[in-house]
């Protein structure tokens, strides 16, 4: 199934929460590339490893679910894309969330769904198409809520400038570091840590969420 939507982050016309510059969002986007678990506290473990051409190939769990895929930053980090590349019925669905600067002082988060049928599937009726992209808008809004949370703590800073201890979830630095690549995959076992411990940066609750509401849709993703 494919959809889009728009979230407006600044208005001058309908002021809504302190001002996000520019720069920021495009902090979010790297550190949602390399460190998605500072936005989605269901991340169990997970693994980056560094690609040709900047491509971040990642591997994370979510409970019993096992999710691989790879990561583009693209457009002066403007641009993330994200193509599934495990489970199976999932393979080749895309998500991407694109800065957009439409007028002088707005600023906009564009997301975009492309789901690819790598099984043979019954469409999905109207309501199940409504449901599901309910669901995916009500996680992107909390997306941006989460990413005003950490910007307000100046932890989107905080958190891309994080040294890499041994053991430890590389830095944006290390991740576009070519002679670093070759390290292969790393973890961030901390993470488990501060998930029970209740430390670290605000996470964002309602992807799980999301990904709850459309369980019953998502097998039939096209």
């Amino acid at each position: 199934m494919d959809f889009e939507h728009i979230i407006v982050v600044n208005d001058p016309a309908h002021p809504g929460g302190a001002e996000i510059p520019p720069h920021a969002l495009r902090d979010a986007l790297r550190l949602l590339a390399v460190r998605p678990q500072s936005y989605d506290e269901s991340i169990g473990e997970f693994e980056l490893e560094v690609g040709a051409h900047g491509v971040l190939r990642r591997t994370m769990s979510r409970g019993a679910l096992a999710l691989r895929d790879h990561v583009r930053l693209l457009d002066d980090d403007c641009t993330y894309e994200q193509v599934i590349d495990e489970p199976a019925p999932f393979a080749g669905s895309l998500r991407r969330i694109a800065i957009e600067q439409p007028a002088p002082g707005v600023l906009l988060l564009r997301f975009v769904y492309r789901g690819k049928r790598a099984l043979p599937v019954e469409p999905l009726s109207e309501a199940e198409r409504g449901a599901l992209r309910s669901a995916y808008l009500a996680a992107d809004r909390d997306f941006v809520a989460a990413l005003r949370s950490l910007q307000a703590h100046g932890a989107l800073a905080t958190l891309l400038r994080l040294p890499a201890p041994p053991g430890s979830f590389p830095t944006l630095q290390d991740a576009r570091c070519p002679d670093r690549a070759a390290r292969g995959p790393v973890r961030d076992p901390a993470h488990a840590r501060r998930r029970r411990d209740g430390s670290g940066s605000p996470r964002l609750r309602s992807r799980a969420q999301a990904q709850r509401r459309g369980q019953g849709h998502q097998a039939r993703l096209r």
